[in-house]
């Protein structure tokens, strides 16, 4: 995260936000059991495009390592290859 100027608190407070949460299915007044997640992001949380894009980033060095052009918009990836 360093890359992106995150340090200190700030990279604190992600980390406990992506990490050691539980989860759970409900339908109607059902529910399943509670388990633990290592980590990840709520569905549906606002914040849920940052870490992701966080995440995804060193994708970009790793395929112009390999000289392949690619357009990225959100969450998809387009990789474009002469043959």
């Amino acid at each position: 995260m360093s890359d992106f100027g995150i340090t200190g608190h700030a990279v604190n407070w992600l980390r406990s936000f992506v990490t050691d949460r539980t989860q759970y299915v409900g339908i109607g007044t059902a529910r399943s059991t509670v388990v633990n997640c290592i980590s990840g992001v709520p569905q549906g949380c606002v914040l849920g495009p940052l870490p992701f894009a966080l995440y995804l980033s060193p994708i970009n060095n790793i395929i112009a390592t390999h000289s392949v052009s690619y357009y990225q918009y959100a969450d998809d990836t387009q990789l474009y290859v002469a043959l």
